[in-house]
């Protein structure tokens, strides 16, 4: 139980920290003031390595005991599988569009939120396409691992990445820029 706990304490951290920090650089850049020309690898490393200690508990929390779902069925298991599938290729395919920097927030760093939102690929139907496919991938492991753990990480991940995360990276996007397609 303390390595859930953990490791939804360190989601939220993560997701916390990352989204404070984009919403101080957009707001005023000041962390472009604070470390310059740096200020995009300091970001990286400040948030990138709480989420490599989030990934490693998840991990780890995989090997525990889980309690179950209370619904424990073959289907569920095939049905979390294609949600697993589905959620990894709809994140790489937004992966794939963005390109490495910008996945990792560049546009808050640079003059590049003035490029708009991309209104192709996947979307056109969904606004954070791969927050929605990262909670796929999680929801999908908690139906296939019939897991209760697992389903809680995967509802802090819709609520904190999807319904907070989202809109305050979102919000550079939607003040008076153009839309761009790519």
């Amino acid at each position: 139980m303390a390595v859930l706990w953990t490791t939804v304490s360190l989601f939220a951290f993560s997701s916390g920290l990352q989204t404070g920090l984009i919403y101080v650089q957009q707001r005023s850049g000041t962390l472009s003031r604070w470390w310059g020309a740096r200020a995009f690898s300091i970001y990286n490393f400040i948030t990138l390595a709480p989420w490599a200690a989030f990934l490693l508990f998840y991990v780890t929390l995989q090997f525990e005991q889980h309690p179950q779902l209370p619904w424990p069925s073959l289907w569920l298991q095939v049905i979390g599988g294609i949600l697993v599938v589905s959620g990894t290729c709809l994140s790489v395919w937004v992966a794939t569009l963005f390109g490495p920097a910008r996945l990792n927030g560049l546009r808050h760093f640079t003059g590049a939120t003035d490029e708009g939102r991309i209104k192709s690929g996947p979307f056109r139907w969904i606004d954070n396409p791969m927050y929605t496919g990262y909670f796929l991938i999680l929801l999908g492991i908690a139906l296939w691992q019939n897991s209760l753990y697992d389903l809680v990480i995967a509802l802090e991940s819709l609520l904190l990445l999807n319904g907070v995360q989202a809109r305050i990276e979102n919000s550079g996007l939607s003040r008076g820029r153009k839309s761009t397609t790519k």
